[in-house]
């Protein structure tokens, strides 16, 4: 298990990396003020993508692992199919609106209005990723992690990185070239997933759609508002700051992104391992697992914490000239990935057995209080304010979730014993 997950979190870190040479290609290329709308579309364009999922890609995980223990390949490929089928029309859909909301002037509104082309090149993003989150989630239910975090973090970034630095003449074309790389992803991958799923029957039933929409709802809810306070600082930039202000931010929280992916290499890891646990009611087992997660990704991330707190300027400098007033930003950011990593992977424990709709609750409380605090800070403070409002939402929704898993579960920040 050790030696798997330094794979993974190898994996996971080129993952990082890939997505971090997309930032400095993009910063370096278009410049602080041109990078600032494109990673602003590119960004606009995951929520909507992660939106389009449905919540199916986390549905689709526990029930293939689920599936496949009961040796029913089939049911598990139909599962599959449908998952993917569902997901596909709702990010086209999606698309569609945001090609329409461009045409009736939502970038002139936003002050913005040359994101409203790079947008529309984007649209096609939308299904794509959206298709690309379900086969991630298929490839890791089988235990092919590694392949999963190549299709979803490492492969389109690094090809769309290239592009760029060899003749991105555009921020435009670089979104045209990323739609066309994730289409081709989407389906390539589907089509290897579907030969690595055993054709394997036995007579575990497939489950009725309607219960699985039911509980694919509040996966969806989570996601979508666990992005909404990961990203709703940035909507709120895209109003408040000028562009130059709006470019520095999103590079200071791509760069703090880089905890979060290594905490997602171990969830990525350990999640199938909790439903099956859960599953099959093996509580003190799981309770042993957690904490050695803990403490796992207590340890995998002090350094890097500890590196962009003390050198936060030379983090940035990475991306060229006219980043350096995002320091103060970044270390305000990192603390709040910090608290994320002392309070473990709480949140995937939620999800993994049962308590979804727990984890639902503490974001819809969350949610709202974010977005008026962005609004505020950034009013008073603006970069730096935007940031704390940030590093807060994610400190409280981790607090919380480690307060639920303990009640729930008898693990986690706040229990010793």
């Amino acid at each position: 298990m050790r030696a798997y997950l330094l794979f993974v979190l190898l994996a996971r870190v080129l993952g990082a990396i890939s997505a971090f040479f997309l930032s400095v290609s993009a910063a370096r290329s278009f410049g602080p003020l041109g990078a600032g709308v494109f990673l602003l579309a590119l960004n606009i364009t995951t929520f909507l993508a992660l939106g389009a999922r449905l919540g199916l890609d986390n549905l689709a995980l526990k029930y293939l692992i689920i599936l496949q223990s009961q040796k029913s390949g089939l049911a598990a490929r139909a599962l599959l199919l449908k998952a993917v089928a569902a997901v596909a029309l709702a990010g086209v859909a999606i698309g569609l609106v945001v090609v329409a909301a461009i045409a009736l002037g939502l970038a002139d509104w936003i002050g913005k209005h040359d994101v409203g082309p790079i947008l529309i090149a984007f649209s096609p993003t939308v299904a794509a990723m959206a298709v690309i989150g379900v086969v991630a989630a298929g490839l890791q239910s089988i235990g092919r992690t590694l392949s999963s975090i190549a299709v979803q973090s490492i492969l389109i970034n690094l090809a769309v990185s290239s592009m760029i630095l060899l003749g991105g003449s555009s921020a435009v074309l670089s979104a045209a070239l990323y739609s066309s790389v994730a289409v081709i992803f989407a389906g390539g991958g589907l089509v290897v997933l579907l030969r690595l799923i055993p054709k394997s029957s036995s007579a575990a039933p497939l489950p009725e759609w309607s219960e699985l929409m039911d509980s694919a709802r509040s996966f969806w809810s989570v996601i979508v508002l666990q992005q909404l306070i990961a990203w709703n600082g940035q909507f709120t930039a895209s109003v408040l700051l000028d562009r130059s202000a709006l470019s520095v931010l999103l590079v200071a929280q791509q760069a703090s992104m880089l905890i979060s992916i290594v905490l997602t290499a171990i969830n990525m890891v350990y999640a199938p391992r909790f439903a099956i646990l859960h599953a099959n009611r093996k509580t003190d087992e799981l309770v042993l697992v957690l904490r050695h997660v803990m403490k796992t990704m207590s340890i995998a991330t002090a350094p890097l914490i500890l590196f962009f707190l003390m050198w936060p300027n030379l983090t940035l400098s990475i991306f060229g000239r006219g980043f350096d007033a995002g320091s103060t930003a970044l270390r305000i950011l990192i603390l709040g990935q910090g608290v994320n990593a002392l309070t473990g992977p709480v949140g995937y424990v939620l999800m993994m057995t049962g308590n979804e709709r727990v984890y639902r609750n503490i974001f819809l409380i969350v949610t709202p209080c974010s977005a008026a605090v962005s609004i505020i800070f950034g009013s008073f403070w603006g970069l730096d304010g935007i940031a704390l409002s940030t590093a807060l939402s994610i400190a409280s929704v981790n607090v919380l979730a480690s307060i639920a898993v303990a009640r729930k579960i008898g693990v986690g920040f706040f229990v010793t014993n």
